[in-house]
């Protein structure tokens, strides 16, 4: 079997036709199609129904292009890794909640530049659990996620050295019309919300310490559950309902006045934002971290042993 084949049939996914996809390898048409027939002869299935004309993917041909192009993704980041080894160059994988995914993130990677030119990443993004888990797994170097103020790490040491960067805040916001709108109507009229699942961390956060007022207050209505703060923002900025969304997220958004504070949800909940790293790279990271964290580089007090936060 060759890369070239899988490639083949990434380029007919995005091409759609054998014409088009073989111009766009740079071959004639009859040779693609020679190298199509002889990936479907390794695979023992036909990808393409040549009954047809035009010709038309099968059902095992359409059924398999996620996992083709992941197998070709997976060839050529294992290329880059294993010459990135080969050249002495810090190849760091980072996990990162999904509404942290942006403004530290990029800092740190600024900040490790400056100490490791000859740095690559990968940086995914997901839930914090899930994010948990690939430190927990081994299959992450870094992550970046949110801590509740005064608990402590959720890492244990052994894994990880754990660092707060930052604080925020879980507020509850909405457009200025649907506040106008719930104001003008009083507690009688049922407010709309839109809240993470329950068993999530923010969403545990927001069930013990800021709906409670709320429903006191107020009679409340569900209307959207996510996991994904960036899909209740844009809810938010529809109207659709209250959101509690990170400030780091909703700011702009409150800055320009397309949403607003919900006063009636009562204070904020506040946050440490934390960076967690892997013991085997601990030293290697450290002066990247302690930058980001705005500590003094050059103070002994703070090597890597003392890069614990809370």
């Amino acid at each position: 079997m060759k890369l070239e084949w899988l490639e083949d049939m990434v380029a007919l996914y995005s091409a759609k036709t054998l014409t088009a996809a073989a111009a766009k390898r740079n071959v004639s048409q009859p040779a693609f199609s020679r190298r199509i027939q002889a990936l479907e002869e390794w695979l023992g299935v036909a990808l393409v129904d040549r009954s047809r004309k035009p010709v038309t993917l099968t059902a095992v041909g359409r059924d398999q292009e996620t996992l083709t192009r992941a197998l070709v993704a997976s060839v050529y980041e294992f290329r880059a890794a294993s010459r990135s080894q080969a050249n002495g160059q810090s190849h760091l994988t980072i996990a990162s909640q999904h509404s942290l995914s942006a403004e530290p993130l990029l800092e740190l990677l600024e900040r490790h530049q400056g100490v490791s030119i000859n740095a690559t990443y990968r940086i995914w993004t997901g839930d914090r659990e899930d994010c948990l888990a690939k430190m927990i797994s081994g299959d992450a170097d870094l992550l970046f996620c949110y801590e509740r103020i005064g608990v402590p790490p959720s890492l244990p040491q052994a894994i990880a050295k754990t660092l707060t960067v930052g604080s925020d805040q879980l507020l509850a916001v909405c457009t200025p019309q649907l506040q106008a709108r719930l104001t003008e109507r009083g507690a009688r009229v049922s407010t709309p919300i839109l809240i993470y699942p329950r068993e999530g961390f923010f969403g545990d956060l927001i069930w013990r310490s800021a709906l409670p007022a709320l429903m006191e207050a107020r009679e409340v209505e569900i209307r959207c559950v996510s996991s994904f703060s960036y899909g209740l923002l844009d809810l938010a900025l529809s109207g659709h309902g209250v959101a509690w969304l990170p400030m780091r997220l909703a700011g702009a958004a409150l800055a320009d006045g397309r949403l607003t504070p919900f006063a009636s949800a009562g204070p904020p909940v506040p946050l440490n934002v934390v960076v967690a790293i892997t013991r085997r790279r601990v030293e290697e990271l450290a002066v990247a971290i302690r930058e980001l964290a705005g500590l003094p580089c050059r103070d002994a007090s703070m090597g890597p042993a003392h890069l614990d936060g809370h």
